[in-house]
């Protein structure tokens, strides 16, 4: 039996590295958060919206092969965590975060009609949808190498990597949205008579939601991601880790997570607006 007082230093041992994992979790949300808001904001595609609504269009199209997946993807990482992590304590933890991927995985495709929606208030048809996801995946744009990224990691890669792909999906979309639909906005309503209002806000319904703060969705981001942390951080042991370069101070150049690297880097070409990538893609 344990002497009480190594139970109480066991104890405070165990407490004090719940909480060092849950600040670098946080931290790690927050550095992913403002990493992609920079990008954004340094690109070129926010100043060419007002412009004309060229740029618009291109990312629109073009990012509809990554956003047609993302269903698929994000109910084969559910799929992953339910079979993966079977221990009751670790199941009653992990309960907000397949909550969170149940509504992301979007069964009845409401968020992707939203996003049609966009894309018709953009002058996009359905065959030229039809036809990007034919092209786009064949491409070596950007957008070739989003749509693959999601792939990889959600389809072929373990829990912890879909977890990671998908938080930086759905932040990225948030800061998009957030930076984007002012820029939107402005420019429809400087031209209403050729977009009429119902038009533009049936149109903009998607960057309006992802714009929108959703106190809960990030409560249940932040425990799902908690918890692979919390699992990965148990198996480094194992050399699970090995190939993930981390560091307890993430603001350091060191820090670096291929998920988020790779799915980070495309979305940073893409903002950047090249007049290159549509012809790519």
């Amino acid at each position: 039996m344990l002497k009480p007082g190594l139970q109480n230093d066991q104890i405070v041992e165990k407490t004090d590295k719940a909480g060092s994992l849950n600040r670098r979790t946080l931290e790690k949300l927050t550095r992913i958060s403002e990493s992609l808001a920079s990008a954004l904001e340094d690109g070129n595609f926010i100043a060419s919206v007002g412009k004309d609504i060229k740029a618009g269009k291109e990312i629109c199209l073009n990012l509809w092969p990554f956003i047609k997946g993302l269903p698929d993807n994000i109910s084969a990482v559910k799929d992953k965590l339910s079979a993966s992590f079977l221990e009751p304590q670790t199941v009653a933890a992990l309960a907000p975060g397949l909550k969170l991927l149940q509504q992301l995985a979007d069964d009845e495709r409401h968020y992707q009609n939203l996003y049609l929606n966009q894309c018709r208030l953009a002058g996009l048809s359905p065959e030229d949808l039809q036809q990007v996801v034919r092209t786009v995946r064949e491409s070596t744009s950007p957008y070739a190498d989003l749509s693959k990224a999601m792939d990889q990691f959600c389809q072929a890669g373990s829990p912890r990597e879909g977890v990671l792909a998908i938080i930086t999906a759905e932040l990225a979309a948030t800061q998009f949205a957030r930076i984007a639909l002012p820029a939107f906005e402005a420019y429809f309503a400087g031209k209403p008579q050729q977009y009429p209002k119902e038009l533009v806000d049936t149109g903009l319904e998607w960057l309006r939601l992802h714009a929108k703060p959703n106190t809960r969705h990030a409560i249940w981001m932040r425990r799902l991601l908690l918890v692979v942390e919390e699992e990965a951080s148990q198996s480094q042991d194992n050399g699970e880790l090995s190939n993930i370069r981390q560091c307890e101070d993430l603001s350091t150049s060191n820090y670096s997570e291929a998920a988020v690297d790779k799915i980070t880097n495309s979305l940073k070409a893409i903002w950047k607006n090249d007049e290159s990538l549509s012809n790519q893609s």
